[in-house]
């Protein structure tokens, strides 16, 4: 409960935001990855415009309505991140480096704190725990 009000609050402000935020967040913290997306020349405040760009951002957003849609069925959400952490052992040839799990939870965790803007302790707990245990299930399928 706490999450799905949590993600309806932050839907308000813009889910395409949410998704290009952690994105972006994403690309900072490990530039390298944009090769995996061939935006390796483009310049850090064009990214957000770039049509690969939106179009993972928008990934991301669907992703967690999923999430947010599945939460009480864990083995359906287990099974969808198992299938999602091989997909992206294919890209592994392409650059993609498993390791790249750990930064997008981070930077999920801090987007999470952000939209929270640290005022609910229990909803950020539990985006913590959500994120932790995706990143178990990802890193296990890789």
């Amino acid at each position: 409960m706490l999450l799905e009000l949590s993600w309806r609050k932050t839907r308000k402000t813009g889910s395409e935001h949410v998704g290009s935020k952690i994105f972006l967040m994403v690309l900072t913290a490990q530039p390298d990855i944009k090769a995996i997306f061939g935006m390796e020349k483009i310049p850090q405040g064009r990214l957000k415009y770039d049509p690969r760009f939106r179009q993972h951002a928008t990934v991301f957003t669907k992703t967690f309505d999923y999430v947010i849609k599945n939460i009480d069925f864990p083995e359906k959400l287990e099974t969808h991140f198992e299938n999602l952490g091989r997909r992206h052992v294919v890209m592994q040839g392409r650059g993609f480096d498993p390791l790249y799990w750990e930064t997008f939870a981070e930077c999920m965790t801090q987007a999470a704190v952000e939209w929270e803007a640290n005022r609910q302790r229990p909803t950020l707990g539990a985006w913590r725990t959500l994120v932790s245990k995706t990143l178990l299930i990802l890193a296990y399928s890789c």
